[in-house]
C-alpha cells in the first residue's frame, strides 16, 4: 500500500551516491578507409538442422518473416522501378529476398 503521508516523506542525497561513468569513443565501420567488419556464423549448419527438423521453430521463424516483410516496402517511384529490377535467382523478387534476410 502506498504511504501519503507527506510528513514522512525523505529528501536524499543521489549526487554522492551515484557513480559518474565514462568510455572511449567508438565508430561503427564507415567508408573511411578503415578495414569492414565480417561475421561468419560458424554454427550455421547447426541451426539450419533446428530450423528444418523442429516444426514449431520454423513455423515461429517463418510468421515473424512474413510479418516483417509482408506489408512489403515504400519508396519514391525511381527507387521502386529500380527495386522492382532486382531480380535473385530469376524467380526472386525484392520482397522475396527481404524475406529470405529475415528467415536467415
Amino acid at each position: 500500500m502506498a504511504q501519503t503521508d507527506i510528513d514522512s516523506a525523505i529528501a536524499s542525497n543521489l549526487k554522492n551516491t551515484l557513480t559518474d561513468y565514462s568510455v572511449d569513443q567508438q565508430d561503427t565501420e564507415a567508408p573511411d578507409g578503415t578495414k569492414p567488419f565480417w561475421y561468419q556464423l560458424s554454427e550455421w549448419s547447426e541451426y539450419l538442422g533446428y530450423y528444418k527438423s523442429i516444426p514449431e521453430l520454423q513455423t515461429a521463424v517463418d510468421a515473424k518473416a512474413n510479418w516483417v516483410s509482408g506489408a512489403g516496402y515504400i519508396a519514391d517511384p525511381i527507387t521502386a522501378l529500380l527495386l522492382s529490377a532486382i531480380k535473385g535467382n530469376g524467380k526472386d523478387t525484392f520482397g522475396s529476398i527481404l524475406n529470405n534476410i529475415v528467415r536467415t
